[in-house]
């Protein structure tokens, strides 16, 4: 009977003794296993979050190359800052601005370009020299063509430079002047850096 009891307390210890490893092991497992989960999740974010930049990077680029956006080295855009700013403080005014897009049509059409407007710029049209040469009697019907033409001429000159201007202002209304309403060459070079037509 003794040796019954001492079998039976025996087993319970081993049982007792047995789950409790078992139940360590358990523990111990599911430790694991969510510190593998956590990897996991960092990986899947970590690789997400690249795919994401690839994304935008790529979607950038199609964009720019599907409306044909030229690139300019940083030093091509301050040059063309410099050149903008006229009174050399190293800000930009909009009458600066203005000017320079009047002037070079080149300029304007890499800005609508960027702004993804059409840009449609036509040069002005140069009036011939007059000839101070006097015409004869029977050229008389000539005079009056070549003075129409002029007219003509001056007419579409005019109908050119409105056209210049009003996208000069269009151009001038999109961008960010601040609360100074001024463009500092950062500020210049990022907006060619923020449509991808910036070469770095």
């Amino acid at each position: 009977m003794g040796k019954s009891t001492v079998e039976d307390s025996a087993v319970d210890s081993c049982g007792t003794h047995c789950s409790s490893d078992a139940s360590t092991k358990v523990a111990s497992d599911d430790s694991d296993s969510e510190s593998d989960s956590d990897r996991e999740t960092s990986m899947l974010r970590l690789h997400t979050s690249r795919m994401v930049d690839r994304f935008r990077q790529s979607r950038m680029d199609v964009e720019r190359r599907s409306r044909s956006l030229p690139a300019f080295f940083t030093e091509k855009v301050e040059a063309w800052f410099s050149m903008i700013d006229t009174n050399g403080d190293g800000l930009l005014t909009q009458l600066e601005l203005r000017v320079a897009l009047q002037n070079n049509l080149e300029l304007q059409a890499v800005f609508c370009q960027g702004l993804g407007m059409p840009s449609g710029v036509r040069p002005p049209v140069r009036q011939p020299p007059p000839s101070h040469r006097p015409l004869p009697a029977k050229d008389a019907s000539a005079a009056q063509a070549a003075g129409a033409s002029a007219a003509q001429a001056a007419q579409e000159r005019t109908e050119v430079f409105r056209e210049n201007s009003r996208r000069a202002t269009s151009i001038i209304k999109q961008l960010d002047w601040g609360k100074e309403r001024r463009l500092d060459c950062p500020a210049f070079v990022d907006f060619f850096r923020k449509r991808g037509m910036l070469l770095e």
